[in-house]
């Protein structure tokens, strides 16, 4: 076997290429944004490996994939699940062809989302297998078995991943890659064309097989119990396993750990180990998804411990520091087992690169507030999102990637007052078009800028689907009038310039577009 040092990310992209995919398609979002970018850097067969507008047009034009035979990998971040979540829910009722695994990342402890929701969740609301790696050679070695799951089981699989098994690095075995495979096999329209009368059958045979994987599938090499007759269990899942494993190891026990990195879980021997124990602790991360689970199987709620009782921190991230205030029975064990190290770093808040153009739009917006306090301005998913924090403080609302200008429509509808709208180029594609043909169909009154920067910045510089000269385009196209929709060099020598120009707009009854263009300080350095 070969051996690499990859991170989480880069282990899951490399197992996919050994897998023999044909195409990989993604939408960048931290954490999950390296899977891509390792493709498309290592990629010996020269298969097609894209960004996508959206994360929803990335898992349609894997189904193609799919349906045509060859293998397929889809990765995005936890919230872009959201934007897939119409092909995701009815992907589960076709019958697929070739593998189809769709790498989600999950942000516990919100490092760099709007939420740390949990992707489990919607694995069992699709009724998919969900393989929860515990550590980064699962990461790989996981991947290359969701494919062959995915196939012989005929549904999409969920890889979730998490932050701090995304971004970890470590040396790995690497299994020989296969050639890209094609199943060769025909899809056939009963199985595929979801209407009333196939999705019944369809969804009735869902259903049924969900149900035997449970049973089947867990029994084999996966979800793992390491028995030594203990009074306390632990049932762990995915990273929790490694964080159990390292505060049992440092107070120097070994209570009986049932480890599980596939769902659906067996609930049956799930039962049986807690029947085995006097007191049970649930390690997972996340939400109290499997503690909720477990606690619905009828044993005394006294006896399991977890998120939901207060045992364990119900938001953030887990580490092997809370384990060890749980798990040591005294202050002289748990100083014996591990040193607790408290140290109160310095705040060191995100800010706007020196010389970005965003600044010069925010300075202007800043001189327009002045003389407007009561207008709101509705912020997005991008760098500007920095608006928000000093030394600007512009920014009213971020909800969602694209949600500026359809809440701005809303508040406007709500009030007869002007808003503005404050959203990237790549957020505008991603979701904000839509919310624009809206505004310009019903005559909103709205400002909307869009901010320019020729590249998705927030995620390392990736490529537009529109270069600077379409995007007007496309404003255009969508509806918004050609006297309304300005064009405009963000610098700081135009910061009054814009201001008086944003002013006007303001007095107008209707939608109006400020396009502030200049390449992203980064990309111009050649970063």
């Amino acid at each position: 076997m070969a051996q690499k040092i990859l991170l989480g990310d880069e282990a899951v992209a490399q197992a996919a290429l050994d897998a023999g995919i044909s195409c990989a398609y993604s939408y960048p979002g931290t954490p999950s944004t390296e899977i891509m970018a390792y493709i498309q850097k290592h990629n010996p067969q020269q298969i097609r490996a894209n960004w996508c507008p959206n994360e929803k047009v990335a898992l349609e034009e894997a189904l193609g994939v799919s349906y045509s035979g060859c293998r397929c990998l889809v990765s995005m971040k936890h919230v872009g699940l959201n934007v897939a979540a119409d092909p995701f829910l009815n992907a589960s009722l076709i019958k697929i062809n070739g593998g189809l695994v769709l790498a989600v990342a999950d942000d516990p402890g919100i490092h760099s989302s709007q939420n740390e929701q949990d992707s489990r969740i919607y694995a069992e609301f699709a009724q998919v297998i969900c393989l929860e790696p515990t550590d980064l050679q699962q990461c790989y070695d996981l991947t290359r078995q969701a494919f062959e799951l995915s196939e012989q089981n005929q549904m999409p699989v969920l890889l979730r991943l998490v932050t701090r098994l995304a971004h970890s690095r470590s040396g790995l075995e690497l299994e020989g890659s296969i050639p890209i495979i094609n199943t060769n096999h025909d899809s056939s329209r009963q199985d595929w064309v979801l209407i009333p009368k196939t999705s019944v059958r369809l969804n009735q045979e869902l259903r049924h097989n969900y149900q035997a994987l449970a049973v089947g599938q867990t029994e084999g090499n996966n979800n793992q119990t390491v028995a030594t007759q203990q009074s306390l269990g632990i049932i762990a899942s995915g990273i929790g396993v490694n964080y159990a494993q390292e505060a049992c190891s440092s107070l120097g026990i070994n209570p009986d750990l049932h480890m599980i990195n596939f769902y659906p879980a067996n609930l049956a021997r799930i039962r049986e180990f807690i029947d085995q124990h006097d007191q049970i602790l649930i390690v997972e991360e996340g939400s109290p998804w499997l503690e909720n689970k477990i606690r619905g199987l009828g044993r005394e709620n006294e006896m399991i411990k977890g998120k939901i009782d207060g045992s364990l921190p119900p938001t953030g991230e887990l580490n092997t520091e809370m384990l060890l205030s749980f798990l040591s029975e005294d202050s002289c064990q748990k100083s014996a087992g591990a040193t607790n190290l408290k140290i109160k770093l310095p705040a060191r808040p995100p800010q706007l690169c020196q010389g970005c153009s965003h600044r010069d739009v925010f300075r202007a917006l800043q001189k327009v507030r002045a003389n407007y306090d009561s207008v709101r301005i509705f912020g997005d998913i991008g760098c500007y999102a920095l608006g928000y924090a000093p030394p600007f403080e512009l920014i009213d609302t971020i909800v969602c990637m694209g949600a500026s200008i359809g809440m701005a429509k809303g508040a406007a509808d709500a009030t007869s007052c002007k808003t503005i709208a404050v959203i990237g180029d790549s957020t505008f594609l991603h979701t904000g078009m839509q919310a624009l043909l809206d505004a310009a169909k019903h005559q909103a009154n709205i400002l909307v800028c869009i901010l320019n920067n020729s590249t998705t910045a927030m995620t390392g510089g990736q490529p537009l689907h529109l270069d600077g000269e379409q995007l007007p385009k496309l404003v255009l196209a969508l509806g918004v009038e050609q006297e309304h929709l300005l064009l405009e060099e963000a610098l700081p020598s135009r910061v009054d310039e814009l201001a008086e120009l944003l002013t006007l707009e303001l007095e107008y009854k209707g939608v109006s577009v400020l396009i502030a263009n200049r390449p992203c300080i980064q990309i111009a350095r050649g970063r």
